[in-house]
């Protein structure tokens, strides 16, 4: 009788434990749901620099006005008022700069073919892991230069 009673247990637990899932997702679902939708949001973080270990600069949008504040982990102290277009510009023109930085490390990378043939045919392909570091061929560029920066010339 004894196995009964840790069956029935068992059985509560796991039922007790569906609910409370079930509540939580439900529950999530209706919050999302709820709140403001991805650019209706009236406060959106622009830009963010760390200028200590502790301490860091940011670029709030509230509405159609840009603060820069200052952020520790005490207090937000509001440094300055600027225009939303000019942050906008330096936003892009940093995004700008440090896509050529990309392109250029790309390009140094061995078998990045600029010429128009990559050295691999794996290398070619843009499936969804392309880039990311779960492609193989991410890996395969990366002992690729590694050889090419540890090889002997003689």
């Amino acid at each position: 009788m004894g196995g009964w009673n840790t069956f029935t247990l068992l059985l509560q637990m796991v039922v007790a434990l569906g609910v409370v899932l079930a509540v939580m997702w439900l529950a999530a679902r209706l919050l999302r749901s709820v709140g403001p939708a991805g650019n209706e949001a009236l406060l959106e973080l622009v830009a963010r620099q760390q200028v200590g270990r502790t301490a860091s600069v940011a670029v709030v949008r509230v509405a159609d006005q840009a603060l820069v504040v200052g952020v520790t982990d005490d207090q937000v102290s509001l440094l300055a008022e600027v225009e939303l277009g000019q942050v906008e510009q330096a936003v892009a023109a940093q995004e700008q700069a440090r896509a050529a930085r990309r392109e250029q490390r790309q390009s140094l990378l061995p078998g990045s073919g600029r010429s128009g043939t990559a050295s691999s045919g794996s290398l070619t392909g843009k499936g969804k892991l392309h880039g990311s570091i779960l492609a193989g061929s991410t890996w395969k560029q990366a002992l690729e230069a590694l050889r090419q920066r540890t090889a002997r010339r003689g």
